[in-house]
């Protein structure tokens, strides 16, 4: 991934909402987001249908990516663009809006609302960090393309598209900090891509079978009306991203899930909401429900105990 020097969020009329610098050097942000909104600027007036919006700034080492909100544009200065870099961006954007939404509509000049918005950030920026969990895949190039330093051959040859860095990085017997440099080394040069977000929909995937098996089997005792009931209790504040129709229990809201949460956070998510399932029906059938949420906890576990492991959604051993 590449690597992150700043974050700005500038309001329309130029004021900076919000900046979080990652290097030393950066302390003038107005002079910086004073560049980056001049640029902006000018390229819309210079676009011949009126609505051009300037993507980016290549600025030497470090390029800056930009996004346009209804209220705000959003800056992102990184080393090198790529795909989940810029879907980053448009998350931070877009969050920004919606937490600030009626701050930005009324806006009287106050920045101390904004900021607390950091924690917001940091959840979004983990997510694009490289992790041992992570699946690298080989970008298909032509040979007469491929320039590859000796030193990476071997980590280049053990990469199938299967194996997660850890396992590559015991495969090659390197060590698991020096095997993620270099794949981020190869990531820039377009050799390699990572699907970031693959363990977060994996888990998502997993946790919406076991919310849905418990469902299920509780909804046949209580009725799906009661036991619909209780889920959408269990849920709490994560019940925008659950979807009953029936008997029927889906995950929703999959991308916003996954740019919030890391994958055992996520899963954790649907073991608590089943514990708590359990808890809140066994006031009415008592310990018959905390049997059924372990049983289908156990199962589910059985079925996927070897992926969940290797992606750390779960630690090793706790079956």
């Amino acid at each position: 991934m590449p690597k992150v020097f700043a974050v700005f969020l500038i309001h329309k009329d130029g004021t900076t909402l919000f900046s979080k610098t990652y290097v030393t050097g950066w302390s003038d942000t107005e002079l910086v987001t004073g560049y980056i909104t001049a640029l902006s600027s000018l390229a819309r007036e210079i676009s011949p249908d009126k609505r051009g919006a300037l993507r980016s700034i290549d600025a030497g080492e470090v390029k800056f990516l930009l996004e346009s909100g209804r209220n705000i544009l959003g800056a992102l200065a990184v080393d090198f663009e790529d795909r989940y870099s810029r879907d980053a961006l448009r998350m931070i954007v877009d969050r920004f809006e919606q937490r600030y939404s009626a701050e930005l509509e009324e806006w009287d000049g106050d920045l101390s609302k904004f900021e607390d918005f950091e924690q917001d950030l940091e959840k979004i920026l983990r997510i694009i960090t490289i992790r041992e969990f992570h699946i690298p895949h080989l970008v298909k190039r032509t040979a007469s393309d491929v320039k590859i330093n000796r030193d990476y051959w071997p980590i280049v040859s053990a990469i199938n598209g299967q194996r997660t860095i850890e396992e590559i990085s015991r495969e090659v017997e390197v060590g698991l900090e020096e095997t993620i440099e270099r794949i981020k080394d190869l990531m820039r040069d377009g050799i390699v891509t990572v699907d970031i977000l693959y363990p977060s929909r994996y888990a998502a995937s997993v946790g919406e079978e076991l919310i849905a098996r418990a469902f299920r089997e509780l909804s046949k005792i209580l009725g799906a009306k009661i036991a619909k009931k209780y889920l959408i209790r269990s849920m709490g504040a994560f019940e925008e991203y659950l979807d009953i129709r029936d008997t029927v229990v889906r995950m929703k809201n999959i991308e916003l899930l996954s740019w919030s949460y890391l994958p055992a956070e996520i899963f954790n998510i649907a073991v608590n909401a089943v514990q708590k399932l359990a808890d809140v029906a066994g006031k009415i059938i008592g310990a018959v429900s905390r049997r059924i949420a372990e049983k289908v906890r156990k199962s589910v576990l059985e079925e996927h105990i070897s992926e969940l492991g290797r992606l750390h959604i779960i630690e090793r051993g706790e079956l």
